[in-house]
């Protein structure tokens, strides 16, 4: 972690006041978890901000404190601004209806192919969760910490290391996490929320998705897909479909796992996973999207049929340039 850039961080966040802090579009436990961390820390220093989420927050995330303060809608607008976990700037969506003309912001990040925008910046990309790195924000601080952040950063970090099974699982992260249990928050619980429960629809869709799974052996590549039919059917949403790319992921012999979800006006989100060989970061740019080495995604244009075949076509080069 870059000792400076931490500073330059602090400075920020004591030198101002009514921050706007923003999650990704369809935030995940890791966006949510620091998002909510920071909110925290900032009520510890006596400021006030607005937390902004452009869909409401996934039903597995509400048990964190805080967690209903998330707004979706608004005019008033921010002169500082702090995003968390966004890869790059698209990632902000709609948030970025809510700066001002003049806004001044702060990037927060963990994504290998963030491009530094914003006007301050804390990247670090070989923290497991941009949770991890508002820990050691917390710490370079000097404030202690207490159940309402730990738990947050806490379940952070575990969705994004996949209950500590992920790659990204380093030493470093799992000292931070046993500190964060030293405050007394139950580790079962957040667990058990962040990773286990499912809803009756996401249950549904599963079952939908399941029948689409295909395997490639000789290319060690497996798919997946959601229509929007099967949401409709299902009544799902999307932070119910993401999980998905893990039966894709974790079958043996696959290398490179993908999700296909359909979205409005003829596009669809790639979801990309792969276990030790190929860079699904580099595959995902290839399309104008983002990520990390191992999980990485995008958004393409065009029929099943063709986004298949672009998407499998990028992932054979990624074994090639292994």
């Amino acid at each position: 972690m870059n000792i400076s850039d931490l500073q330059k961080t602090a400075e920020f966040l004591r030198d101002n006041d009514d921050f706007l802090l923003l999650a990704h579009v369809n935030p995940d436990g890791d966006a949510i978890g620091s998002t909510l961390g920071l909110a925290h820390l900032l009520t510890r220093l006596g400021k006030t901000y607005t937390l902004f989420a452009e869909e409401p927050i996934p039903l597995r995330y509400r048990f964190l404190s805080g967690s209903q303060g998330y707004v979706t809608s608004g005019q008033r607008l921010h002169q500082v601004a702090v995003a968390l976990d966004c890869g790059d700037r698209l990632r902000m969506g709609k948030a970025i209806d809510r700066f001002a003309e003049d806004v001044t912001l702060l990037n927060i990040d963990h994504h290998s192919t963030n491009d530094h925008f914003g006007n301050v910046y804390l990247i670090d990309t070989s923290a497991s969760a941009t949770s991890e790195i508002v820990y050691y924000l917390v710490k370079h601080m000097g404030i202690p910490f207490d159940q309402q952040i730990a738990s947050c950063l806490y379940a952070g970090i575990v969705f994004d290391t996949g209950g500590f099974r992920y790659n990204n699982t380093s030493s470093d992260v799992l000292r931070a996490a046993a500190e964060l249990l030293e405050t007394g928050i139950n580790a079962f619980d957040i667990a058990d929320q962040v990773l286990e429960m499912m809803t009756w629809s996401e249950l549904q869709l599963t079952r939908e998705a399941l029948t689409t799974l295909h395997f490639n052996e000789s290319e060690r590549t497996a798919t997946i897909v959601v229509t929007l039919e099967m949401m409709a059917k299902t009544s799902s949403v999307a932070s119910e479909v993401e999980g998905l790319v893990g039966y894709t992921r974790g079958l043996r012999g696959v290398e490179v796992g993908v999700l296909f979800r359909e979205l409005p006006e003829g596009k669809w989100k790639i979801s990309l996973r792969s276990k030790r060989e190929v860079n699904v970061a580099e595959v995902a740019c290839t399309f104008g999207g983002g990520g990390h080495v191992r999980a990485a995604g995008c958004i393409i244009a065009g029929s099943l049929h063709e986004v298949r075949e672009k998407v499998l076509d990028a992932v054979r080069v990624g074994f090639a340039h292994k």
